[in-house]
């Protein structure tokens, strides 16, 4: 399976240049011959949206991005990071931190971050709700997981209750994609406990 990994620097609230930028990168992967397009976390916002989630028309116009955004997909998905709208929330955080699976002109599938992280420079419980839905998907004879930046830092720490990577085991994907905003290198996971 060939992978095109759409690394953009977006613009965060330019949803029209973000859009672009999507469209753009998407276009050039496919038509590079890629099985699949991958962009980063909140792609369509920008990272951190952070307050600009509490604007009365932010979230709206987010979900008519992430529409005319699907419309320009063909046969080649993409997965792209956005802010889901929680259409009857239950407290004060009216989105989830999400990633959506866009083929043929439609979203087919959503992917909602499990762990909302709260420490040092993230306040992301101020915002988002943790997903709950499946992080699988079978597509090419594989079974593919998607996590969330924070999902896959779980490991030997005690930031969270629970650690979404145990779920994925149990799914024994071929492939586990993790949409981030935050660049990853070799050795940051032990940079990141010191």
């Amino acid at each position: 399976m060939r992978i095109g990994i759409a690394q953009v620097n977006t613009t965060v609230g330019d949803l029209s240049g973000n859009l672009m930028l999507a469209i753009d990168a998407y276009e050039q992967l496919s038509g590079k011959g890629v099985d699949l397009v991958v962009f980063s976390e909140l792609f369509l916002s920008g990272y951190p949206p952070r307050d600009l989630l509490l604007k009365e028309n932010f979230l709206d116009d987010i979900e008519n991005t992430l529409r005319e955004f699907a419309k320009h997909t063909g046969p080649v998905p993409a997965l792209i990071g956005y802010v889901e709208r929680i259409c009857k929330p239950s407290s004060f955080r009216r989105a989830y931190n999400s990633v959506a699976w866009c083929e043929s002109g439609n979203i087919s599938q959503n992917f909602r971050k499990r762990l909302i992280p709260t420490y040092d420079v993230f306040d992301e419980d101020r915002y988002f709700s943790r997903g709950e839905i499946s992080m699988t998907r079978n597509f090419k004879g594989k079974k593919i997981a998607v996590s969330i930046c924070e999902d896959i830092w779980n490991i030997n720490s005690s930031l969270h209750a629970h650690n979404p990577l145990d779920q994925i085991r149990l799914e024994k994907p071929d492939i586990l994609f993790n949409l981030s905003a935050s660049p990853w290198h070799e050795g940051k996971q032990e940079q990141r406990v010191q």
